[in-house]
């Protein structure tokens, strides 16, 4: 069968769960909506954070099933660095998180076979800042450099881009949980600012292309004296962010029920 005598019309296929990035500073809210959605839920905990938050309730805690990503320091010491060391401990970090998402694209496709129902209604990868750590540490010791060059970097590129795409097979709600960054350009000569921007923390060039692979792009801007959490869904000329869900630009999300506020406010 040729490629296209495999086209078929959008009214005949089956549409796939929305995927979402969540963005912005710490404490603006994105893991505690994530937690709050309603299903059952699978928290890839790379920050290895979920056993600090108690501020959830016993009801969201019953629906959610943690996989948690401890630090890869061995026996937990640490010592102060004064200059670039090469890694000399085989990091476990990326290498479980690389596993783990192994473990649950095949669990869908067994679920598949067996015509039954993937366990899971959401997954969510809380974050990628963790993701990004892990991963710098194991490109260093496997090239056993203290210093990045070009080569390097394509391989953060290439292993970033391998997690993502490997999360995004799943059957269900994807949610990526990350950081922003600022960046300023200057003029080199003047050090005139020559453009500002906001971009989710991604290592590398990924940073600038890493919301193309979402359904839904939310910007998290913090939360409002009424304690609610604002969010901007559409690209202006600082950040990125998109809807395919009808949101309005800015959207607000209630404090008291976790939901939409469709309105303004």
């Amino acid at each position: 069968m040729s490629e296209l005598e495999q086209a078929q019309l959008m009214t005949g296929k089956d549409f796939k769960p929305p995927s979402y990035l969540y963005y912005g500073p710490p404490g603006a809210g994105k893991t505690f909506l994530a937690l709050h959605q309603e299903g059952k839920k699978i928290l890839l905990d790379a920050d290895n954070k979920a056993h600090e938050m108690q501020n959830l309730s016993p009801v969201v805690r019953d629906l959610v099933t943690v996989w948690s990503c401890p630090d890869t320091v061995p026996g937990g010491m640490i010592d102060v660095q004064t200059r670039s060391t090469k890694v000399t401990t085989d990091p476990t970090g990326l290498r479980r998180i690389v596993n783990v998402i192994n473990e649950l694209v095949g669990l869908a496709r067994k679920s598949a076979r067996d015509n039954e129902p993937f366990p899971y209604d959401i997954a969510i990868l809380d974050s990628w800042s963790a993701v990004n750590d892990h991963a710098f540490e194991k490109v260093k010791f496997d090239q056993g450099k203290s210093k990045f060059s070009w080569d390097e970097w394509g391989l953060m590129y290439n292993n970033n881009l391998a997690v993502l795409k490997g999360f995004l097979q799943l059957p269900c709600k994807r949610i990526v949980i990350a950081h922003d960054i600022h960046k300023t350009i200057r003029d080199p000569e003047t050090q005139e600012v020559k453009q500002e921007y906001i971009r989710p923390a991604i290592a590398g060039q990924l940073s600038e292309t890493f919301a193309k692979y979402f359904t839904e792009v939310w910007y998290f801007r913090g939360r409002t004296r009424t304690g609610d959490y604002k969010i901007q869904t559409v690209t202006d000329e600082l950040l990125v962010a998109r809807t395919a869900s009808n949101l309005a630009p800015e959207v607000l999300i209630s404090k008291e029920t976790k939901n939409l506020v469709l309105r303004d406010k």
